[in-house]
């Protein structure tokens, strides 16, 4: 945690310059005034650090989460790829089989154009009905 403008060690700082005989006021309001803009650059560069490592670990997250998204996309295409050469009489090789089937072909005519089991054939055909 960045620590916060520690007022008594300012107050301790002042004091010894109060201290010390002779010194202008000028002069220690412009020590004062040096001194407390140190302190706040120590703590601009505290704050500047800290976020510097969250945007690290946010950009690391944002590479992660990009990278399970591709992979989520990927796995949905493969999902609708398999759907669609699925049972689904209105799809892929089962539109084709349909096709050749109101053409007039037999199963074993069609099993050999493409390149399937008949039993494959024939249960998609069943599967149809």
């Amino acid at each position: 945690m960045i620590s916060r403008f520690d007022p008594l060690c300012m107050l301790k700082k002042i004091i010894k310059k109060q201290d010390q005989p002779g010194q202008p006021s000028k002069s220690r309001e412009k020590d004062l005034i040096a001194l407390e803009i140190t302190e706040m650059h120590e703590i601009a560069e505290r704050l500047i650090k800290k976020l510097e490592s969250r945007i690290l670990i946010i950009e690391s997250a944002e590479k992660r989460i990009d990278e399970k998204i591709e992979r989520l996309e990927q796995l949905i295409e493969k999902a609708e790829h398999l759907h669609a050469a699925s049972g689904d009489p209105s799809t892929g090789r089962n539109r084709e089989i349909q096709a050749l089937v109101k053409k007039g072909l037999s199963v074993d005519e069609i099993a050999k154009i493409l390149n399937m089991p008949k039993g494959e054939i024939e249960l998609i055909l069943s599967l149809g009905r």
